[in-house]
């Protein structure tokens, strides 16, 4: 089973960062060794310049981000631990007034398993 804190936290920030009646997908993508879920956004997009660093603690892509949406900046940098900690990786593509796609890839072994199996 997908960590499931993940991408209820990802899409939770989907449609923080987007605009009213904006659409928010979630996508799929099973291959044969790995599972991929993506979560896009049509919101703001992240500049390349801050894409890595959004993953680590107390980053935020705007500093008035966490006066105006709340938040510490801890969200992405956990969900990065949860996801290495399975196995996994966490990324994202985005651009700037284009909106962005989060994603993440586990291995099928760790999603056929299940939360509380070892």
């Amino acid at each position: 089973m997908v960590p499931l804190a993940n991408h209820m936290f990802l899409i939770s920030n989907a449609i923080k960062y987007s605009e009213s009646r904006q659409t928010i997908s979630i996508q799929r993508v099973d291959c044969q060794d790995w599972l991929e879920v993506r979560i896009i956004d049509q919101g703001r997009g992240i500049p390349a310049s801050a894409q890595a660093r959004i993953f680590e603690r107390f980053q935020q892509v705007e500093t008035d981000d966490s006066k105006r949406k709340g938040g510490t900046g801890l969200g992405l940098a956990i969900c990065k631990s949860i996801i290495e900690q399975h196995g996994g990786s966490i990324g994202v593509d985005s651009e700037p007034g284009k909106g962005s796609s989060f994603w993440f890839r586990l291995p099928l072994t760790v999603v056929q398993k299940g939360p509380l199996e070892s």
